[in-house]
């Protein structure tokens, strides 16, 4: 079941370049490098919805959705990917790198490098990732839970950044390494976590109507703002040793 589909790719590049002065592009000499690689961003993330969509979207056990901005007292969060599966289980998942590596310093610091030698300082999709599960956490706490055998039913929440297929983690921070995964991890991550082979499985899923009417209040959530491009494009280019 598709929930939200994503802004066109056309609308998400047209309006990157706009911000390309927000986003710092013009401070340095290699801005049209810094350009390609925020684009390649950008792709990354749609390309990845439409492998979602793929996936899952037809799935009557699963809800998708893309492009998630929502604005609330807990905070912002802009979440590329929100899926929902019968299972109560809920995925949150950053998509938004490019790079032949992605290096991650002690103090959480993400650097995408590319072979030819060009290195972005990036923000941070673990941070992200906390706003986004903060937001639904307060999203959750706010409304009935749903019901099921007289039980209710509660969310399990897990969250997962997709590393580009051949691209290398390189993780010096406690941020665990199983929550970097390529796309066909995250396929067997989301099923595997959402099975419902056991009986108390069974009695502790949603049904399909309870799922669909979860993921319609959380897609009622968001705000149709424009997409913060400065906290989740900005590139900055670094030297790596």
């Amino acid at each position: 079941m598709l929930l939200k589909s994503t802004d066109p790719l056309e609308r998400y590049l047209v309006e990157l370049v706009q911000a390309q002065g927000m986003l710092g592009s013009h401070e340095h000499a290699d801005s049209a490098r810094t350009t390609v690689h925020q684009q390649a961003c950008v792709m990354a993330f749609h390309e990845f919805a439409g492998y979602l969509n793929e996936a899952f979207g037809l799935d009557k056990d699963y809800a998708v959705g893309h492009d998630v901005r929502i604005n609330c007292e807990a905070g912002r969060a802009h979440i590329d990917h929100l899926i929902i599966a019968r299972t109560f289980d809920i995925f949150l998942i950053e998509s938004r790198l490019a790079g032949d590596e992605l290096r991650i310093g002690e103090n959480e610091e993400f650097t995408s490098r590319y072979r030819d030698g060009a290195a972005f300082r990036i923000r941070s999709p673990a941070t992200q990732l906390r706003r986004s599960l903060a937001v639904m956490q307060h999203i959750f706490r706010s409304i009935e839970l749903p019901e099921r055998f007289g039980m209710k039913l509660v969310p399990r929440f897990h969250r997962f950044v997709i590393l580009p297929n051949g691209c290398t983690l390189t993780n010096s921070s406690s941020l665990p390494p199983q929550q970097f995964v390529r796309p066909k991890e995250l396929l067997r991550a989301v099923i595997g976590a959402s099975r419902t082979s056991s009986l108390r499985g069974f009695f502790s899923s949603l049904t399909p109507d309870q799922m669909r009417d979860i993921g319609r209040i959380v897609v009622r959530w968001h705000t149709p703002d424009k997409v913060d491009f400065i906290g989740k494009y900005r590139a900055q280019p670094v030297v790596l040793a």
